[in-house]
């Protein structure tokens, strides 16, 4: 088979396949020793042939060799007409060349008698081609030598500069490839039976001369080419902007290299890239996970897949991988996305962080599950949670700060990824889950306190409307599961109520400022922000956009019932306070008195304070100045009730004692000036304002005047030895303690509040029979106590069924064995179970196993 062609800009074999060693290099220095070689000194036709050739190749050189512009030798036609004239005959030398016969003298063994003569042997066709090739590879060696030391000389061999440039280089070099493409492709086109035996590989002719270029450039650098590589990969990298029209005419080093199969390092292309790549993402500062970086996420992620493209196609899926993994799949990311978060409120959306829309934890999620590391994924937010938790609550155990965090987080986690594990570690720090309820109405309240105080501070009547949508921006709301148990109202009932008996007097700022605004800021705050969680407007963008998770932040329709039917109770007790309240003030300004009733139904007052007291009504015994202040009330209740004929006057008024509280004025003075006053509970006035009459009194001789129960008289007087008020002798006798100086820190207007001891094993003694129950109160036992029997039900329920359970099976299971719980403390505990793996559920059945 005979080629014939003509030269090109861009060579015509580009497509062909060259198979070849990579490594062979000849032997000679010299590039006419194919002459000597063939033995040809007797054939000057020969000779010319090689001779025409060895001065095509310089002719090539000299054209090209000081180019600037490609594009004007491309369009050079005085140029281009001269190769194109010349080609014909260089194609009829290469034929000629590896078509003729050659010898080769052949040494004989002759005797003796024997005359010598001289003999030939015809060379094999392959040798003479395979030499003819070597012949050719010489010269375009030397030709690429030639090119790669002008074009480095011109750059001073700067890595910045040969990579600013480099694109234009390799256009000449293409020219140059292209152009002697014809003959040096010759023997690959016109001999395909010995491709092998030229010791090529999986490399086409120009792949081979892109290897043979790599190893020229490599050996002027030496141990610093990885720098220059480096160099031209940076050289895109920083490239701002980047777009596909800019990067049309790009041609990068790192592309030609890996069409040939040239390693770094020992490293294939795409190894040496990505390391560069992983190198630069952390060291760049601009790519650390700061907001601007989340903020442009989706398109820094294209700039990389596009630059990755640049390189190879293929390279893009594992460079994006990298970017997400530095960016996404790692603890340190999670925990500075949620920190930019807490720092970056929006008012305007109320929530945090700004650009959630585009970007948001879930796509840290989806990242982890797309490449099967949601275990990962959840260890390091449990990690990070319990992390800045613990440094919250530190050793201290400040609650206003841990809750300062956890309202904080959850508002970051507006899509409720990872709201179960801060539910975990905030009722593990607290001890349980009513326990952090308790804690949690504590701190809403002291922030529903100052904000009430700011209100007032700037002298200026705001309208209830007004004073509703400050409360309503400034309050910090808690958007945890644990919130949506029917339980939780009753905490605040609990915290209410209380406050309403300890504090309820005409002059008080808790009845004058605070209860008002309960029930319209409070309601409309767990109503619409905590059980609704998410606006009509949200709701639509994200059942879409996150369908398979709307199940985390939308309450199932049983749940919402079973809350309506809590909270239209929940709004009634407010109303009953309100009621009580304004009779309270009532009375009060009409009888100009310092005595302030409080009157409940049985049925609005919580259970926790329904008290059995009618042994302690019966022998308990007021203050005479008391006893006559009651009857009068009492007279003048059902005196009036009666008149009116009223409902009231049907029912029986029942004094609850041990919720009694009173004001004592006391004869210590303190430095603000005026008189110090306790706050006491009713039981703990009667036994301090004995000693008004005796200086010095014992335990019997108050218990006789009182008649209160052993238990409780102990609790009243622990409390006073506590605060120093009152001293006991080695003869169990207690008197005033005259020296007493109060703790500053714990007076509040004037008022200090002596406080009843919370350890009811102190001394009493163990033969005390007699003794009625306290009034101490452990509350949220109850909810904790249903949640720890639902688990153990929930447990034995499915460790009986090898086949599992389906959710409404278990459900029935459940209620037949206990009674009295909600819909909501069923689904609590089973979530509690499923995340510390004591039971599991089949997806594929959506059923619950053992």
């Amino acid at each position: 088979m005979e080629f014939v062609g003509t030269m090109t800009d861009n060579g015509p074999f580009k497509n062909e396949e060259y198979h070849g060693s990579l490594s062979g290099e000849a032997n000679s220095s010299d590039n006419l020793e194919l002459y000597h070689r063939f033995n040809d000194e007797r054939n000057p036709k020969y000779q010319a042939m090689i001779t025409e050739l060895h001065d095509f190749f310089r002719l090539t050189l000299a054209e090209t060799i000081n180019v600037t512009d490609i594009d004007g030798l491309k369009y050079d036609n005085i140029k281009v007409t001269k190769f194109r004239e010349l080609m014909p005959r260089m194609l009829n030398n290469c034929r000629e060349l590896t078509q003729r016969k050659s010898y080769i003298p052949l040494d004989l063994e002759i005797s003796e008698n024997e005359e010598k003569q001289k003999r030939f042997q015809l060379l094999h066709r392959h040798q003479i081609v395979l030499s003819f090739q070597e012949f050719c590879d010489e010269m375009a060696k030397s030709i690429i030598e030639a090119h790669v030391l002008s074009f480095l000389s011109k750059c001073e061999y700067s890595y910045d500069i040969v990579s600013k440039h480099w694109a234009s280089f390799y256009k000449l070099f293409e020219y140059v490839i292209g152009a002697l493409g014809p003959i040096i492709s010759y023997v690959p086109v016109n001999y395909p039976m010995i491709k092998k035996e030229l010791g090529f590989e999986l490399l086409t002719l120009f792949q081979y001369y892109d290897f043979k270029l790599f190893e020229c450039i490599k050996a002027n650098f030496g141990e610093e080419f990885p720098i220059l590589v480096t160099a031209s990969i940076h050289h895109y990298i920083h490239m701002f902007p980047i777009t596909n029209i800019m990067l049309e005419n790009e041609t990068p080093m790192l592309r030609i290299m890996s069409n040939c199969n040239f390693n770094v390092e020992g490293l294939s292309p795409k190894s040496y890239y990505l390391k560069t790549l992983k190198a630069y993402f952390e060291e760049e500062p601009n790519l650390g996970p700061k907001l601007e970086t989340f903020r442009n996420f989706k398109v820094l992620l294209t700039r990389n897949a596009l630059l990755a493209s640049l390189f190879f196609p293929e390279w893009v899926s594992d460079a994006n991988d990298l970017f997400i993994g530095h960016l996404l799949l790692n603890k340190y990311s999670i925990s500075q996305y949620i920190e930019i978060g807490k720092n970056t409120y929006d008012e305007q959306k109320e929530r945090y962080f700004k650009t959630e829309t585009s970007f948001s934890l879930l796509m840290f999620r989806n990242a982890f599950e797309a490449r099967n590391m949601l275990k990962e994924f959840r260890e390091f937010c449990d990690d990070v949670i319990s992390e800045k938790l613990g440094a919250a609550y530190g050793a201290n155990h400040d609650t206003e700060k841990l809750f300062d965090e956890v309202v904080q987080l959850a508002n970051v986690d507006y899509l409720k990824i990872y709201s179960d594990t801060l539910e975990h570690h905030l009722c593990e720090l607290l001890g349980s889950t009513s326990k952090a309820i308790e804690h949690y109405v504590k701190y809403f309240e002291s922030h529903l306190f100052r904000l009430v105080r700011k209100i007032k501070a700037k002298r200026t009547e705001l309208s209830r409307d007004a004073k509703k949508k400050y409360l309503y921006e400034n309050i910090p709301i808690l958007r945890l599961k644990f919130v949506n148990l029917p339980t939780f109202p009753s905490f605040f009932e609990r915290s209410i109520f209380r406050k309403t008996i300890l504090q309820s007097d005409q002059d008080s700022v808790f009845v004058k400022d605070i209860l008002p605004v309960y029930k319209d800021c409070l309601m409309e705050l767990f109503k619409q922000r905590i059980i609704t969680n998410v606006s009509q407007e949200d709701e639509m963008l994200y059942r879409d956009q996150y369908q398979p998770y709307l199940s985390q932040f939308f309450q199932p329709v049983e749940v919402m019932a079973d809350l309506k039917i809590k909270y239209a109770s929940f709004l009634s007790f407010y109303e009953n306070i309100e009621v009580a309240v304004k009779f309270g003030k009532k009375y009060n300004e009409d009888n100009y008195s310092s005595f302030f009733p409080l009157i409940f139904d049985r049925e609005r007052i919580p259970k926790i304070f329904q008290q059995s007291n009618d042994e302690l009504g019966k022998n308990f015994i007021l203050p005479q100045e008391m006893d006559s202040t009651w009857n009068e009330f009492l007279s003048s209740f059902h005196q009036d009730n009666k008149l009116k004929d009223s409902d009231t006057s049907k029912k029986e008024l029942y004094p609850m004692w041990n919720l009694h509280h009173c004001d004592v004025e006391s004869p210590y003075t303190i430095p603000q000036g005026g008189y110090l006053t306790f706050e006491l509970t009713l039981f703990q006035t009667c036994v301090l304002t004995l000693f008004n009459d005796s200086n010095r009194l014992t335990f019997q001789s108050i218990s006789e005047q009182t008649k209160l129960g052993h238990k409780d008289l102990m609790l009243i007087l622990k409390s006073f030895l506590n605060y120093k008020i009152v001293t006991r002798d080695n003869e169990n006798t207690y008197k005033i303690n005259e020296n007493f100086q109060p703790d500053l820190r714990k007076v509040k207007n004037g008022k200090l509040r002596v406080v009843l001891p919370r350890n009811t094993s102190m001394q009493i003694s163990s033969n005390s029979t007699n003794g009625r129950s306290s009034s101490l109160h452990h509350e949220g036992s109850n909810s904790q106590w249903t949640q720890e029997l639902l688990k153990t039900c929930i447990t034995r329920s499915v460790k009986g069924e090898k086949e599992g359970l389906s959710y409404d099976r278990l459900f029935e299971t459940v209620k037949q064995q206990i009674k009295g719980f909600s819909v909501g403390e069923f689904r609590d505990a089973l979530a509690k179970l499923l995340r510390d793996k004591f039971i599991t559920k089949d997806e594929s059945t959506e059923t619950y196993k053992y």
